[in-house]
């Protein structure tokens, strides 16, 4: 192998973080591929010892045991792990008013106003994680991954492998040679040790990755390789959670409707119809650019919450998060138990939702943001009137389709509307298998299914405190039956439905004036 002399892959590895820059990642650093601390491996047995992991059994597998703890048996020759990011975090406030709009539960535990948006139900709102405000990262991040992999290994300016987009490794090949395998949190790996390993945050004791600069919202990826580049020293790496680094350009995938990537940022006489993310602060940019999102409020600036070199980030005494979980799941610092947690149930859990825990999930009908809005490292906003005209018109022309005038901003995703970050309720219920597919194809949500999604929403109507919201039920209801005597299939057991709706339709006689 050439070039194995300190100061060449110091220069590599420097080159590396530029590469990634380009690409739109994140902050990306360099670990050892050492197995992850004694710590984050009792602590991982302890989780699924105490069943934490729920129906998710591929967690608790033996041999998934064996990889997580053993980069070796992922890739034979591993010496360091790539650890990048992808940010998608829209800010504080944009997030608690999804979730406030028509929950009827504030994050302060008090009640919310109710009903608000029309007497007949259809204003309801569902809630969706703000991850999923867009295209699926699965689909994103895994690509990024690929094209930097490539160019470390191959050493060329650009791609000219003919490695499979959808493939996770990559082959001994020319130049600089060795071998990769990238993973986007779908392998046995412990990711958030290496992220905490390699300075790109700590692990906050909601047990997510939080990063000292930009907070919690971002996705992670790690590039498993046979090359010895430079690690970083976390102690060291604070240093880099200053406002003169090298910020990736802006992402340029847009809300589903068109998620086309430009091969350029956009510029202000652009005048392609393709969406695109406007380059912003957050991003922090090498150099400035024709237009960017500035912090609404000064005292929520990251940039004042610089670590030094000296010590660490943390929690410290904070317990926000653990407070403000509705259903409990944090169970310990850095624990959360999944069989309590909102994602979980709405995601992951395929069954009846536990009765005790279907009260406290508010409008959550697509996973669940509390304990990141309430959490201090994510208390800032971006101001989108700060963004140039020609990318707001850009954004705010439509969204599948349909005109956009209440809006959301997503570094990851651009504007998006309230009608796809919150959607009425009565719209998911008589959504079909067609609709449901063209509006979340390559997104999150369509992992999950109409049926569960339709189970998901019962739960959130139940919990409306609307009593137009018993029409959209009953609405629902007949059609389940109509298809039932019509003979027509009902993919997930109708029972499940059933037994939502039965469900719902008392919580609502108990929190209304419905006799």
């Amino acid at each position: 192998m050439k070039g194995t002399n300190e100061k060449f892959w110091a220069e590599k590895t420097a080159a590396l973080k530029v590469k990634a820059a380009s690409l739109g990642l994140g902050p990306t650093f360099v670990t050892s591929a050492a197995p992850p601390s004694e710590i984050h491996k009792m602590s991982y047995l302890n989780w699924i010892g105490g069943g934490m992991e729920g129906s998710m059994g591929y967690m608790s597998r033996q041999d998934r045991v064996e990889r997580r703890f053993d980069i070796e048996r992922v890739l034979p020759g591993a010496r360091t792990i790539i650890v990048t990011s992808l940010f998608y975090w829209p800010g504080r406030r944009a997030v608690e008013e999804v979730n406030r709009i028509n929950s009827g539960i504030k994050l302060d535990g008090k009640s919310g106003n109710i009903g608000d948006e029309g007497s007949d139900g259809r204003g309801s709102r569902g809630a969706f994680a703000s991850y999923a405000w867009g295209k699926d990262y699965h689909l994103i991040l895994p690509q990024k991954l690929r094209e930097l992999a490539e160019w470390l290994h191959n050493d060329l300016p650009s791609s000219t492998s003919p490695i499979s987009p959808s493939s996770s490794s990559l082959p001994s090949t020319s130049s600089i040679g060795g071998q990769a395998r990238w993973y986007v949190d779908t392998g046995a790996v412990l990711e958030r040790s290496f992220g905490d390993r390699s300075g790109l945050g700590f692990i906050g004791k909601n047990a997510m990755l939080i990063s000292p600069r930009f907070g919690s919202g971002f996705v992670m990826g790690e590039i498993i390789s046979t090359l010895p580049l430079l690690i970083d020293d976390p102690i060291d790496n604070a240093k880099a959670f200053n406002p003169n680094d090298s910020p990736p350009p802006p992402n340029t995938y847009s809300n589903p409707g068109d998620q086309t990537p430009s091969p350029s940022p956009p510029s202000r006489s652009s005048s392609s119809s393709s969406p695109q993310s406007p380059p912003t602060k957050y991003h922090f940019r090498p150099e400035d650019s024709h237009s960017t999102l500035e912090l609404k409020d000064p005292e929520r600036d990251p940039e004042k919450r610089r670590v030094t070199t000296k010590s660490r980030a943390g929690c410290g005494k904070c317990t926000k998060c653990r407070i403000a979980c509705p259903t409990g799941a944090i169970v310990d610092d850095r624990v959360v138990d999944s069989r309590k947690c909102i994602s979980y149930l709405t995601i992951e859990h395929r069954g009846s939702i536990p009765t005790d825990l279907r009260g406290k999930m508010g409008n959550k009908i697509f996973g669940c943001d509390i304990c990141q809005v309430v959490c201090p490292w994510n208390k800032f906003d971006w101001d989108p009137s700060q963004v140039a005209d020609s990318h707001k018109k850009e954004h705010d022309t439509s969204i599948n389709g349909k005109p956009v005038t209440n809006s959301f901003y997503s570094p990851l995703f651009g504007f998006v509307s309230k009608d796809y970050a919150a959607t009425p309720l009565g719209e998911i219920l008589i959504m079909s298998e067609e609709e449901f597919e063209r509006r979340f194809r390559e997104t999150p949500v369509m992992r999950i299914g109409l049926k569960r999604l339709h189970r998901n929403a019962l739960v959130a109507l139940g919990n409306s405190r609307n009593s137009s919201n018993v029409k959209v039920i009953d609405e629902f209801l007949a059609g389940m039956k109509d298809k039932e005597r019509e003979g027509k299939s009902v993919d997930t057991p109708e029972a499940l439905l059933f037994e939502h709706a039965a469900w719902a339709l008392e919580e609502l006689k108990k929190t209304t004036s419905i006799s």
